[in-house]
């Protein structure tokens, strides 16, 4: 079975360089809500989508992601099922990688600096009230956004209108 209950929450981390060797990660995010789908979304779960960044394969199928993740030597993959997911599971995940290889930003000509890395930042379980304004990212270093994803859950059926 490729898609099963746990999926959604799945745990992916990417370490690039350094951070292989001290085990700690920028990139650490749950499967679905990194392709824009949200959690519990069962209808989307099942619905194919897709563009040049990242889609959904039709009914039964994977995900893809073709974001590019600046490195210099080294990567590692590491998928982590719920805590509620007792059952092993088989996870297939494909990294194609070129070193030293200038990394432009998509639909630009901009070159980025060898040292470049990309950062996740995120907002969980934040109980927004009614026109609140919510920090998506506070970082003091340079960059570029490459993408934001917003999940929300109201008993409002009307809370983004």
């Amino acid at each position: 079975e490729l898609l099963w209950d746990g999926l959604a929450h799945t745990r992916v981390r990417v370490l690039v360089d350094g951070e292989v060797e001290r085990n700690e990660t920028t990139l650490d995010f749950e499967l679905y809500l990194a392709h824009g789908i949200g959690f519990g979304a069962r209808m989307l779960a099942h619905t194919p989508f897709g563009n040049e960044n990242l889609g959904k394969l039709a009914y039964g199928g994977g995900l893809y992601s073709t974001r590019l993740v600046p490195f210099a030597r080294r990567v590692r993959v590491v998928a982590h099922l719920p805590p509620f997911d007792t059952v092993s599971r088989t996870f297939w995940f494909i990294a194609r990688g070129v070193e030293r290889m200038p990394l432009v930003l998509r639909g630009s000509l901009m070159p980025l600096p060898p040292a470049a890395r990309l950062r996740l930042y995120t907002v969980r379980a934040h109980a927004a009230a009614p026109f609140e304004r919510v920090m998506l990212a506070n970082t003091s270093a340079g960059g570029a956004v490459h993408a934001v994803v917003q999940q929300f859950d109201s008993h409002n059926a009307h809370y983004l209108g």
